[in-house]
């Protein structure tokens, strides 16, 4: 077994908290209970309140000691940005399937639920993804290089 078998590829939402938790304790306030809010909607966001490009408005549950909204501005990467991609396609004929390998390659774990729907994926050459409006972490179309 190698040291990557035994290092879990972290969630959109864990790498989430903890940017958020240490912009949070940054600026002296409390931390965020992950638990607390096990549904995240980012927002894009251009204004004067902040040079970030998606904010996410984070209201306490009632059973939680958390009290008041919670405002994070935090900036998703654009997927243009990640050049010179490959992704191993080994049988993958659907996002599904090839989701592990493109998990590998960004080394983080994302779900489907974070890219649009797109068709099969093609035998060879290239691949677009585009970021669905959910996605913590990312934003825009991710193109990548097959390899088979």
């Amino acid at each position: 077994s190698s040291i990557e078998d035994l290092m879990a590829l972290p969630s959109p939402m864990t790498k989430f908290f903890a940017v958020a938790n240490k912009q949070l304790t940054d600026q002296n306030k409390p931390t965020i209970n992950p638990a607390d809010y096990p549904t995240i909607t980012p927002v894009p966001y251009s204004g004067v309140r902040s040079p970030r490009n998606t904010v996410v408005l984070l209201d306490p549950p009632l059973n939680s000691t958390a009290v008041g909204r919670s405002t994070i501005f935090f900036d998703r990467i654009d997927y243009a940005g990640i050049t010179g991609l490959t992704v191993e396609k080994g049988s993958a004929t659907t996002l599904i399937e090839l989701l592990p390998a493109i998990n590998e390659a960004l080394g983080i774990a994302l779900a489907l639920t974070d890219f649009e729907a797109v068709g099969s994926v093609p035998a060879s050459g290239t691949m677009s993804v585009t970021a669905s409006a959910t996605n913590l972490l990312y934003k825009g179309t991710l193109t990548f290089t097959l390899a088979v």
